[in-house]
């Protein structure tokens, strides 16, 4: 029996905070503050312990981010696949994880203003927006 409640524990979803305003990107306790002058035409840097890169504006279009994590280099690259208006609804990402190479197709309830992200081996990752937030793409393998 003790096996059959590990796999229940194991498959229920890890729950993470997300916001962006104007000068920062927080997700849980880790905030990334906005590069005021990128060069990057059409998309905001935030940057801090992490690096990542978002549509400006907006949140549709094309999301990348790098960081550590668990000790290990990551890369995530993400892409709206489809929006209503200018909010993403569904999102699908690609990563890295040291040698490992992962996807997930993340999915947004304006209802409950969560992203639902599946990872490619089940794993799965709920980010919550934080209330007056746009529904902010996470380009990181976060929750695995």
């Amino acid at each position: 029996m003790a096996s059959a409640s590990a796999v229940v524990v194991a498959l229920q979803p890890t729950t993470l905070h997300v916001s962006r305003t104007d000068a920062s990107l927080r997700i849980e306790d880790v905030a990334l503050r906005l590069l005021p002058s990128s060069t990057l035409r059409g998309f905001d840097v935030f940057t801090g312990v992490a690096t990542v890169v978002l549509p400006q504006g907006s949140s549709v279009g094309r999301a990348t981010g790098v960081a550590v994590v668990n000790g290990g280099q990551a890369t995530g690259d993400c892409m709206t696949t489809a929006s209503v208006g200018n909010q993403p609804m569904d999102v699908a990402c690609t990563f890295t994880l040291g040698f490992e190479r992962f996807s997930s197709m993340d999915r947004f309830a304006r209802g409950t203003q969560t992203w639902h992200r599946t990872y490619s081996d089940g794993r799965v990752v709920d980010f919550v927006v934080d209330a007056g937030s746009a529904p902010v793409i996470v380009p990181l393998p976060l929750g695995r």
